[in-house]
Protein backbone atom coordinates (compact mmCIF):
# COMPACT_ATOMS: atom_id res chain seq x y z
CA UNK A 1 0.00 0.00 0.00
CA UNK A 2 1.52 3.40 -1.36
CA UNK A 3 0.18 6.47 0.40
CA UNK A 4 1.44 9.97 -2.16
CA UNK A 5 0.78 13.27 -0.01
CA UNK A 6 0.24 16.65 -1.59
CA UNK A 7 3.71 17.73 -0.89
CA UNK A 8 5.60 15.06 -3.10
CA UNK A 9 6.59 12.90 -0.58
CA UNK A 10 5.19 9.14 -0.15
CA UNK A 11 5.45 6.20 2.48
CA UNK A 12 4.49 2.46 1.47
CA UNK A 13 4.42 -0.75 3.47
CA UNK A 14 3.72 -4.20 2.55
CA UNK A 15 1.20 -6.43 4.26
CA UNK A 16 0.19 -10.26 4.19
CA UNK A 17 -2.97 -10.39 3.90
CA UNK A 18 -4.15 -13.55 5.50
CA UNK A 19 -7.66 -13.06 6.68
CA UNK A 20 -10.87 -11.81 5.28
CA UNK A 21 -10.74 -8.46 6.52
CA UNK A 22 -7.09 -6.58 7.33
CA UNK A 23 -6.81 -3.11 8.63
CA UNK A 24 -3.61 -1.57 7.19
CA UNK A 25 -2.18 1.33 9.17
CA UNK A 26 0.64 3.72 7.55
CA UNK A 27 1.74 6.59 10.20
CA UNK A 28 1.38 10.15 9.13
CA UNK A 29 3.51 11.95 12.14
CA UNK A 30 3.83 15.17 9.84
CA UNK A 31 -0.32 15.12 9.32
CA UNK A 32 0.55 15.59 5.55
CA UNK A 33 -2.41 15.87 3.13
CA UNK A 34 -3.07 13.11 1.13
CA UNK A 35 -2.88 12.92 -2.65
CA UNK A 36 -4.22 9.74 -3.43
CA UNK A 37 -3.34 5.99 -2.23
CA UNK A 38 -2.54 2.84 -3.92
CA UNK A 39 -3.20 -0.29 -3.30
CA UNK A 40 -0.76 -2.70 -5.24
CA UNK A 41 1.35 -0.07 -7.15
CA UNK A 42 2.11 -1.21 -10.82
CA UNK A 43 -0.56 -3.89 -10.44
CA UNK A 44 1.67 -6.57 -9.84
CA UNK A 45 -0.65 -9.02 -8.41
CA UNK A 46 -3.47 -10.33 -9.95
CA UNK A 47 -6.95 -9.63 -8.34
CA UNK A 48 -10.21 -7.67 -8.06
CA UNK A 49 -10.59 -4.73 -6.42
CA UNK A 50 -13.01 -2.15 -6.04
CA UNK A 51 -11.69 0.92 -4.57
CA UNK A 52 -13.65 4.52 -4.91
CA UNK A 53 -12.09 7.81 -5.31
CA UNK A 54 -12.67 11.39 -5.45
CA UNK A 55 -12.30 13.14 -8.28
CA UNK A 56 -9.82 14.88 -6.80
CA UNK A 57 -7.59 11.77 -5.93
CA UNK A 58 -7.91 10.37 -9.67
CA UNK A 59 -6.55 13.60 -10.54
CA UNK A 60 -3.38 13.71 -8.77
CA UNK A 61 -3.00 9.99 -9.47
CA UNK A 62 -3.24 10.54 -13.25
CA UNK A 63 -0.63 12.92 -12.72
CA UNK A 64 1.77 11.96 -10.45
CA UNK A 65 1.62 7.94 -9.82
CA UNK A 66 5.12 7.04 -11.07
CA UNK A 67 4.01 3.76 -13.00
CA UNK A 68 1.69 4.17 -16.44
CA UNK A 69 -0.99 1.36 -15.06
CA UNK A 70 -1.59 3.45 -12.19
CA UNK A 71 -2.09 6.53 -14.13
CA UNK A 72 -4.19 4.60 -16.88
CA UNK A 73 -6.40 3.12 -13.64
CA UNK A 74 -7.04 6.61 -12.50
CA UNK A 75 -7.84 7.87 -15.98
CA UNK A 76 -10.12 4.94 -17.10
CA UNK A 77 -11.63 6.07 -13.57
CA UNK A 78 -12.93 9.17 -14.60
CA UNK A 79 -15.03 7.62 -17.57
CA UNK A 80 -18.55 8.44 -15.39
CA UNK A 81 -17.41 11.77 -14.34
CA UNK A 82 -18.96 14.88 -16.67
CA UNK A 83 -17.19 16.19 -19.55
CA UNK A 84 -17.47 19.64 -17.59
CA UNK A 85 -15.87 18.48 -14.39
CA UNK A 86 -12.74 16.20 -16.54
CA UNK A 87 -12.36 18.03 -19.74
CA UNK A 88 -9.60 20.62 -19.05
CA UNK A 89 -8.01 17.90 -16.90
CA UNK A 90 -7.80 15.36 -19.46
CA UNK A 91 -6.64 17.93 -22.29
CA UNK A 92 -3.87 18.47 -19.69
CA UNK A 93 -2.76 14.92 -18.86
CA UNK A 94 -2.53 14.10 -22.52
CA UNK A 95 0.03 16.54 -23.07
CA UNK A 96 1.63 14.90 -20.80
CA UNK A 97 1.30 11.47 -21.85
CA UNK A 98 3.22 8.86 -24.28
CA UNK A 99 2.47 6.19 -23.71
CA UNK A 100 -0.39 4.84 -26.30
CA UNK A 101 -3.12 3.61 -24.10
CA UNK A 102 -3.32 6.22 -21.70
CA UNK A 103 -3.31 8.64 -25.15
CA UNK A 104 -6.24 6.20 -26.45
CA UNK A 105 -8.13 6.28 -23.41
CA UNK A 106 -8.08 10.23 -23.09
CA UNK A 107 -9.58 10.32 -26.81
CA UNK A 108 -12.26 7.71 -26.40
CA UNK A 109 -13.88 9.91 -23.24
CA UNK A 110 -13.85 12.87 -25.66
CA UNK A 111 -14.69 11.90 -29.16
CA UNK A 112 -18.00 12.77 -28.86
CA UNK A 113 -17.68 16.28 -27.00
CA UNK A 114 -18.26 18.97 -29.16
CA UNK A 115 -16.07 21.52 -27.18
CA UNK A 116 -13.52 23.03 -29.71
CA UNK A 117 -10.94 21.95 -27.08
CA UNK A 118 -11.75 18.46 -27.25
CA UNK A 119 -12.13 18.75 -31.19
CA UNK A 120 -8.30 20.36 -31.20
CA UNK A 121 -7.32 17.05 -29.18
CA UNK A 122 -9.09 14.48 -31.47
CA UNK A 123 -7.31 16.34 -34.12
CA UNK A 124 -4.10 15.86 -32.67
CA UNK A 125 -4.64 11.94 -31.85
CA UNK A 126 -6.12 11.54 -35.12
CA UNK A 127 -2.37 12.43 -36.46
CA UNK A 128 -0.46 11.00 -33.81
CA UNK A 129 2.70 8.71 -35.11
CA UNK A 130 1.60 5.32 -33.29
CA UNK A 131 -1.35 4.07 -35.32
CA UNK A 132 -2.39 2.42 -32.07
CA UNK A 133 -3.76 6.01 -30.84
CA UNK A 134 -4.89 6.78 -34.08
CA UNK A 135 -6.99 3.16 -33.77
CA UNK A 136 -7.79 3.62 -30.63
CA UNK A 137 -9.62 7.36 -31.46
CA UNK A 138 -11.25 5.88 -34.54
CA UNK A 139 -12.79 2.60 -33.11
CA UNK A 140 -13.93 4.66 -30.27
CA UNK A 141 -15.83 7.18 -32.64
CA UNK A 142 -19.74 6.02 -33.38
CA UNK A 143 -20.84 8.92 -35.57
CA UNK A 144 -17.84 11.48 -37.19
CA UNK A 145 -19.33 15.02 -36.82
CA UNK A 146 -18.66 17.14 -39.76
CA UNK A 147 -15.73 19.18 -38.38
CA UNK A 148 -13.53 16.26 -38.05
CA UNK A 149 -14.36 14.63 -41.57
CA UNK A 150 -12.01 15.43 -43.24
CA UNK A 151 -9.54 14.39 -41.36
CA UNK A 152 -11.36 11.37 -40.70
CA UNK A 153 -10.64 11.04 -44.69
CA UNK A 154 -7.45 11.47 -44.64
CA UNK A 155 -7.43 8.11 -42.48
CA UNK A 156 -8.49 6.50 -45.83
CA UNK A 157 -4.75 6.20 -47.07
CA UNK A 158 -3.12 5.28 -43.80
CA UNK A 159 -0.35 2.84 -43.36
CA UNK A 160 -2.64 0.79 -41.50
CA UNK A 161 -5.18 -1.39 -42.94
CA UNK A 162 -6.79 -1.80 -39.81
CA UNK A 163 -7.84 1.98 -39.67
CA UNK A 164 -8.42 2.41 -43.10
CA UNK A 165 -11.09 -0.48 -43.45
CA UNK A 166 -12.63 0.97 -39.87
CA UNK A 167 -12.87 4.34 -41.05
CA UNK A 168 -14.43 3.63 -44.55
CA UNK A 169 -16.84 1.89 -42.49
CA UNK A 170 -17.83 4.27 -40.45
CA UNK A 171 -17.10 7.39 -43.09
CA UNK A 172 -19.79 4.82 -45.45
CA UNK A 173 -22.40 5.19 -42.32
CA UNK A 174 -22.16 8.68 -41.55
CA UNK A 175 -21.77 10.17 -44.71
CA UNK A 176 -23.18 7.69 -47.59
CA UNK A 177 -23.52 10.55 -50.12
CA UNK A 178 -20.18 10.46 -49.87
CA UNK A 179 -19.63 6.52 -51.15
CA UNK A 180 -18.32 6.41 -54.15
CA UNK A 181 -15.43 8.85 -53.51
CA UNK A 182 -14.45 6.87 -50.68
CA UNK A 183 -14.57 3.48 -52.81
CA UNK A 184 -12.67 5.51 -55.20
CA UNK A 185 -9.59 5.93 -52.61
CA UNK A 186 -9.39 2.73 -51.41
CA UNK A 187 -10.29 0.75 -54.85
CA UNK A 188 -7.20 -1.26 -55.09
CA UNK A 189 -6.26 -2.39 -51.11
CA UNK A 190 -6.29 -5.59 -50.04
CA UNK A 191 -5.41 -5.53 -46.18
CA UNK A 192 -3.83 -8.51 -44.16
CA UNK A 193 -6.91 -11.24 -44.88
CA UNK A 194 -8.02 -8.66 -47.43
CA UNK A 195 -9.90 -7.05 -45.30
CA UNK A 196 -9.95 -3.91 -47.06
CA UNK A 197 -11.12 -5.81 -49.86
CA UNK A 198 -13.64 -7.65 -48.45
CA UNK A 199 -15.45 -4.43 -47.00
CA UNK A 200 -15.36 -2.62 -50.21
CA UNK A 201 -16.87 -5.16 -52.04
CA UNK A 202 -19.81 -5.05 -49.28
CA UNK A 203 -19.93 -1.37 -49.75
CA UNK A 204 -19.86 -1.30 -53.21
CA UNK A 205 -22.71 -4.04 -53.72
CA UNK A 206 -24.53 -2.24 -51.37
CA UNK A 207 -24.35 1.12 -53.00
CA UNK A 208 -26.02 -0.68 -56.76
CA UNK A 209 -22.99 -2.59 -57.82
CA UNK A 210 -24.41 -5.81 -58.21
CA UNK A 211 -20.71 -7.19 -59.77
CA UNK A 212 -18.97 -7.06 -56.51
CA UNK A 213 -21.02 -9.98 -55.40
CA UNK A 214 -19.82 -12.01 -57.93
CA UNK A 215 -15.58 -10.85 -57.02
Amino acid sequence: VEVHYLDGTSDRTKVLIEKQTEKVTIPNPGNRRIAFVLFDPGSLLLKKVTFDKSFGELKAQASGAPHMIDRFDAIAGMRPIGLDTKRDVLFGLYGKESFHAIKSEIASQLVADRDEKSIRLIQTALADRDARVRAGVVNSTDSIPPPLRTQYETLLRDSSYNIVASVLRRLAARYPENIQRYLAITRDLKGAGNQVRILWLELNAASGNAVSLDS
